[in-house]
């Protein structure tokens, strides 16, 4: 099984993964045979098209917000 996710905690026992749907999944070291960075967001493709200009606005200026070192 592949998964795509946001690292939100990872320790010496394994890895809890952010989805795209907002849940959580957690894995066992063992369960994981390998990781990879992706140079490609978890937003779907075109999803920035559904939004009008202030919305799309809205997202950016939250998303400068974020301190994302706090999901590594």
């Amino acid at each position: 099984e592949t998964l795509r996710g946001v690292v939100i905690q990872e320790n010496a026992s394994g890895v809890t993964l952010g989805m795209s749907d907002g849940s959580r999944r957690t894995l066992a070291n063992a369960e994981i045979d390998g990781s990879r960075d992706l140079d490609q967001s978890l937003m779907p493709e075109g999803f920035e098209k559904t939004l009008s200009s202030e919305d799309l606005s809205n997202v950016i200026k939250f998303l400068q917000t974020v301190d994302f070192s706090k999901f590594k």
